[in-house]
């Protein structure tokens, strides 16, 4: 299994268009302190492509990937959050291509209840699917929202959630199960606007011996902080363009 990420930030990317702090201007002046919003690409051969969540950024991340919409096997999303949905619309242009999109059951009726959204499905431009490639583990996030944990993987299991407000018991059973634990890291301190910061949940990853890369980094945060609190652990944080193989 492949694992490439595409996009590694938060709602607001890195540089933020409404922030002038000394992330976003160090990102301004100089382009590997940049991230694109958060997005997944996954691969068992190099060649075939399915993406984890795409946002505003998803034509960029589709280039930087070398690939079109006609390249992409398919599409998984964690919730409809615009920073993990919006590229979706870059599927209403040109020639109905029919993407397969995976969600969960309550996602699908969210989508089907977003205009914007459902235009896409009523068209032809993507078509929801039912698959084995993708378990969704419903999570908390986002009060009156939908959220999930994504696990894929054949032989090696990979645990996607770049937003989670707690890691509850359903959730732990499932991180138990698998080789690779992709978690949000949108804060190092404290836990804001439903995300676990990762000083909390350090204190529960810690304990499953298992690989844990953190991503969904916010503008806000110390890149060098993280790593030098994670590496007590032996945890990495993603970056734009990072490529593990398990």
């Amino acid at each position: 299994m492949i694992i490439k990420f595409l996009g590694t930030a938060s709602n607001g990317g890195v540089p933020q268009i409404d922030c002038r702090c000394i992330n976003c201007e160090r990102a301004r002046s100089d382009e590997k302190f940049r991230r694109l919003r958060s997005c997944l690409a996954v691969s068992e051969n190099n060649k075939d492509w399915s993406i984890i969540d795409c946002g505003p950024d998803f034509d960029r991340q589709l280039e930087n990937l070398k690939i079109i919409t006609q390249d992409i096997k398919s599409i998984a999303l964690t919730h409809l959050h615009p920073d993990h949905s919006v590229g979706l619309t870059e599927f209403g242009f040109g020639k109905i291509h029919q993407v397969k999109l995976n969600v969960s059951d309550n996602l699908k009726r969210e989508i089907l209840d977003n205009p914007m959204f459902k235009h896409l499905i009523d068209v032809g431009f993507a078509k929801f699917v039912k698959s084995n490639i993708f378990k969704f583990v419903s999570i908390k996030h986002w009060p009156n929202h939908s959220c999930s944990a994504i696990v894929f993987g054949k032989k090696k299991k990979i645990l996607f959630a770049s937003d989670c407000a707690e890691i509850d018991n359903n959730l732990l059973k499932e991180m138990v199960k698998v080789d690779l634990i992709i978690f949000d890291g949108t804060f190092l301190n404290e836990s804001k606007f439903n995300h676990l910061a990762i000083k909390e949940s350090c204190q529960i990853l810690k304990n499953l011996n298992k690989l844990v890369i953190f991503t969904h980094i916010n503008h806000s945060e110390n890149v060098q902080e993280i790593i030098d609190f994670i590496k007590q652990f032996k945890f990495k944080i993603a970056h734009d363009g990072m490529e593990v193989k398990i």
